[in-house]
């Protein structure tokens, strides 16, 4: 991934002076609650502002606040960003962005993210490029609601910007050290200075981070899943030849290569509700130690193959900008490459019953020129963008030792009498008739080749208008086109020979009636291995045949904002707005049924929100409030139904809530700030949805949403979207120490609480998880003659449980797996400042 070249001005850039509150949580910085809290001046839209000014719900986030709060990752600046979620599943190749419960599953590598994500201004196509350390950064900042007339994608429910540190003439560089239990081990530094004076300068950055997992395999060993295994670096120039030009070149490697990720199970299936026997107790029968629902939160799982992840980022890009009379020239050219390598236990058991390999890659190139100017009481954007994105993939799934006892649970009962009828007859006849052949024999392998090929280009701009001292007003326009090429091929090891049960049965009712005697030509597709792939079909997708994808999709939208807002003294702004956001269609890259549909239409937002913005200086006191609502239309939805994973578009989903957030220092040296986010998401029309298949197993009830008991597909209208909290609280407290001259001193608290959540698309009951709340603590010490800090640190301290996406075991209906979460670390970091 990386925290990757940057551009100088990318908007909306934040330039924060004294302490880098966002409009929001307020900040991290521990000598900034000695200053009290101070105006945040920000660049958005290519002017300076404060951000108390800018109609916008935004959270800006320095890269004091970041170390402060310790936040190593993505994953870590959910718990300080209001409406941001992050989550990773089944690989440490998919990870989940969504903001105020609107996001984009990255399980399907046909599917672009519903929140914009980018780096030092360059768009990253795919959402797990992010997850690597975050070294030295200047600022994050987090945009709520349709993004598109400011930057280079659109995006249906808002962006992720991650600013680097650029080049400076001015020598500065940091080491820093990590060491903690899980024998994590964490190194990183940063050096950089003028190579010419005032004219070239440059910076270099590298990490690496290791750490043991903490889930436990039975009968294999401890902590070997979920390990850290990351390394990186970037390396920038700078060259300013006057005042009016500046040009950022750089380039970015990084890489992860763990043992990740996996599920364990929270229950089992050993018997249904009416005592139907699971596939547990098919496990179990064959030997196979099962792991009890009960074993879940002592991160213990059972499995025969250790998960293996890994993914490459790299690439380059150059910012050029450009001063005239007029106004400011931005060109922004970027090409990245983005690997993915994975190999999962895919039955997630210790069965062998199937596995999957896969590796993708995305290579892109992009390319985006804005000019930005004011005149009187006029400031204006226009800007162009170029994107290309081909993208390869090869998935292969492997059938293992154990998956025909699977197997044998799912075939119709008047299958497996005709297959006990073949089997009698080749007893009766002494083996002149072969016993019927493996269903699906060891090994076998059902392989999915895919290339899509994505070519999209915009225009975009956006024009503030004063029309008095205290009315403004802003709008803004983009036209998009969007083409996708799709080629996938499915092969399988075996010749396809599919059995005509029919003409089998009769024939044995035939010769059990001495009637007539065995037909072989009718009987070779059963006595053929691989005859029981054509019944994968509705049970397992990934096997099952089907024919070769040549599609294409084309696509175009308009979309737009308009803003206004009041301002009726320097400390107070009312605003409300109105939105619209867009989100490309696209070509399912996964193996569907054939009656699927292989393309998905695009997903569009309509939205509104109105705010007020408030300050009291006197009182050190800043405080937010925002409301908004969304509707998306044909939200693209994934989820896994038990055996396979559904992409297609639901009919309406509807986010309302609001986001109240405060700062305040009432003190020199203690700064406190909160924030406590609404949110009700719901699918407003979903008539096709996935249906339960954990609670009617467990406990007998039906699905309500299914109209009849042989409907496939069911109604989740009216349902809670996932990892949509309704309620989430934040809170955190600093408090700085002067011990002398020479030696000061800071502890810092935060706790982050989510309501109760649904954790899978299909509203699934046994899918809610309870609320939790997350502590963590800090405390240092700075030594200021060396510019030296050490830090101590708990994340999780209470150790909670809690847990990730849950969903239906693959091919073991009435089963519930979910991905474990940290439990409670803890560590010491050195830093040296030079």
């Amino acid at each position: 991934m990386l925290l990757f070249p940057g551009m100088l001005k990318s908007p909306p850039s934040l330039i924060v002076s004294g302490i880098t509150l966002c409009a929001a949580l307020g900040v991290a910085m521990p000598l900034a609650a000695q200053q009290g809290i101070t105006e945040i001046v920000v660049t958005a839209q290519k002017r300076e502002q404060n951000i108390q000014d800018i109609p916008l719900a935004v959270t800006a986030l320095s890269g004091a606040h970041i170390l402060e709060h310790g936040i190593t990752d993505l994953f870590d600046l959910q718990e300080t960003a209001p409406g941001l979620f992050v989550d990773q599943s089944q690989t440490a190749t998919t990870a989940n962005f969504s903001i105020r419960g609107i996001g984009t599953s990255s399980q399907n590598f046909g599917l672009e993210s519903s929140v914009g994500l980018y780096i030092d201004g360059v768009f990253r196509a795919r959402q797990s490029a992010l997850i690597n350390e975050l070294v030295d950064i200047e600022r994050v900042e987090v945009l709520r609601g349709p993004q598109g007339t400011l930057f280079g994608r659109n995006s249906s429910a808002g962006a992720v910007l991650l600013n680097t540190v650029a080049p400076s003439h001015e020598a500065d560089g940091f080491f820093e050290l990590s060491y903690g239990n899980l024998d994590l081990f964490t190194a990183s530094g940063a050096f950089g200075g003028s190579l010419v004076e005032d004219v070239l300068a440059a910076r270099v950055v590298g990490f690496t981070s290791a750490r043991d997992g903490f889930i436990d395999v039975l009968g294999m060993g401890d902590n070997l899943i979920t390990d850290r295994n990351r390394h990186g670096g970037r390396i920038q120039l700078l060259y300013t030849p006057n005042e009016d030009v500046s040009l950022r070149v750089m380039a970015d490697y990084s890489e992860i290569d763990e043992v990740c990720c996996y599920a364990g199970t929270v229950r089992n299936n050993f018997f249904s509700f009416d005592g139907t026997p699971g596939t547990d107790a098919l496990v179990a029968s064959l030997g196979i130690p099962v792991v009890t629902g009960d074993r879940f939160y002592d991160d213990l799982v059972g499995m025969n193959r250790l998960p293996e992840s890994g993914n490459e980022d790299k690439g380059a890009s150059a910012e050029l900008n450009w001063d005239t009379p007029g106004g400011t020239f931005t060109s922004i050219t970027a090409a990245r490459s983005f690997n993915t390598n994975d190999d999962i236990d895919a039955d997630f058991s210790g069965m062998d019953g199937f596995y999957r390999i896969s590796s993708a890659e995305a290579d892109t190139f992009s390319q985006e020129i804005r000019f930005t100017g004011s005149a009187d009481r006029l400031n204006y954007l226009a800007g162009a963008y170029y994107f290309t994105q081909d993208l390869d993939s090869d998935k292969s799934t492997v059938i293992g030792a154990d998956f025909n006892s699977l197997f044998s649970a799912f075939i119709p009962s008047e299958v497996g009498a005709i297959v006990d009828g073949v089997n009698a007859l080749s007893m009766a006849t002494g083996g002149l008739v072969p016993m019927v052949a493996p269903a699906i024999p060891v090994n076998s392998t059902a392989r999915d080749l895919m290339e899509q090929e994505h070519e999209a280009w915009a225009l975009f701009g956006q024009v503030d208008f004063s029309l008095t001292e205290q009315w403004r007003i802003s709008a803004g326009l983009r036209y998009t086109e969007e083409d996708k090429d799709l080629l996938g091929a499915f092969t399988q090891d075996q010749t396809l020979l599919i059995p005509d049960f029919a003409a089998i049965g009769q024939n044995l009712a035939l010769v059990g009636q001495g009637l007539a005697a065995p037909d072989l030509a009718t009987l070779t597709p059963l006595l053929t291995p691989g005859w029981g792939l054509f019944l994968l079909g509705g049970i397992a997708p990934d096997f099952a045949p089907r024919p070769p994808v040549d599609t294409t999709l084309n696509d175009d939208q308009i979309t737009w904002n308009l803003k206004l807002s009041w301002l009726p003294t320097q400390e107070l702004m009312f605003y409300f707005g109105y939105a619209t956001g867009f989100k490309s269609g696209g070509t399912n890259t996964d193996r569907i049924p054939v009656a699927a549909n292989q393309l998905f239409g695009a997903e569009k937002s309509d939205s509104w929100e109105g705010g007020v913005k408030a300050s009291w200086p006197a009182y050190n006191l800043r405080a937010s409030l925002s409301v908004h609502h969304t509707l998306i239309e044909d939200y693209q939805s994934v989820g896994f139904t038990g055996n396979a994973f559904a992409l297609q578009n639901a009919g309406e989903l509807e986010s309302t809530g609001g986001e109240l957030e405060v700062a305040w220092a009432p003190m020199p040296a203690l700064l406190l700030s909160g924030a406590y986010i609404y949110m009700d998401v719901e699918y407003n029309n979903f008539e096709r949805g996935s249906c339960w298949v954990v609670t009617p197993f467990q406990t007998g009830q039906e699905d309500p949403g299914r109209a009849g008991p042989q409907d496939l597909s069911c109604d989740r209208s009216g349902d809670r979207v996932a990892s949509s909290p309704r309620h989430t609280v934040m809170v955190s407290a600093t408090r700085t120490y002067s011990l002398s001259d020479t030696l000061s001193g800071h502890v810092h608290a935060d706790f982050n609480y989510r309501s109760s959540m649904m954790t899978d698309r299909d509203a699934d009951p046994l899918k809610l998880q309870d609320g939790f709340g997350l502590l963590n603590l800090r405390a240092g010490l700075s030594l200021k003659p060396v510019d030296l800090d050490l830090t101590l640190w708990v994340r999780n301290v209470l150790d909670e449980d809690y847990h990730g996406a849950m969903f239906a075991t693959p091919l073991q209906d009435g089963k519930l797996s979910a991905y474990p979460r940290e439990p409670r670390t803890y560590g010491v970091t050195l830093r040296k400042q030079f």
